[in-house]
């Protein structure tokens, strides 16, 4: 069902909390507020903001330019208006409202939950961290043995080699010896 402004130019406010409660919901989101051409609060999920006025939005206004803007709004920052004191973080987003023909008549404004998104991201950035250093472990485990193999293996090779020259000179030795011997009888 459309949403889109009755042919007197007013929002059908049945069909957009319809819209809304089906599908706020799901996206942890906690107010939309549907604000008209004139910066006024139309519609809101929290009634008590319904004629309102946003003048001095900067982000409304680059919205109905027709821009898309979302920013994340935390709860100790300065906010774009006093109603929007919240405790933790929240997306703000605000979408421009078009007429099927384009041109905008409005916009939405839509501020979700995003706190527990913040707690994953830490935590998957905790989960990186502490992943990537395992794996770094390993590497070195990996390339550490073979070379402390092959360090063995060269100090083995290597007192072989002295042990194979050592008796080298001991059979030249012998065999010189022999010779004089040989060449005295």
């Amino acid at each position: 069902r459309s949403i889109m402004p009755t042919p007197n130019g007013r929002l059908d406010e049945a069909k957009i909390s319809v819209a809304v409660d089906r599908y706020a919901g799901r996206f942890r989101i906690r107010r939309i507020n549907v604000i008209d051409s004139s910066e006024r609060v139309v519609y809101s999920t929290a009634p008590g903001l319904i004629g309102s006025t946003f003048s001095g939005n900067r982000k409304l206004s680059l919205a109905l330019l027709g821009r898309t803007i979302s920013d994340i709004e935390r709860a100790g920052d300065k906010h774009d208006s006093p109603w929007d004191k919240h405790e933790g973080d929240w997306l703000e987003t605000y979408v421009p409202l078009r007429l099927n023909e384009g041109g905008i008549v409005g916009a939405f404004e839509i501020y979700q939950d995003v706190d527990d998104l913040h707690g994953m991201l830490r935590f998957f950035g905790w989960s990186v961290a502490v992943g990537s250093l395992l794996v770094i472990g390993f590497l070195f485990a990996a390339v550490g043995f073979p070379i402390r193999s092959a360090r063995a293996l060269a100090l083995e090779s290597a007192a072989l080699a002295a042990q194979l020259y050592q008796a080298r000179e001991e059979r030249m030795k012998d065999l010189e010896h022999k010779m004089a011997e040989s060449a005295r009888l």
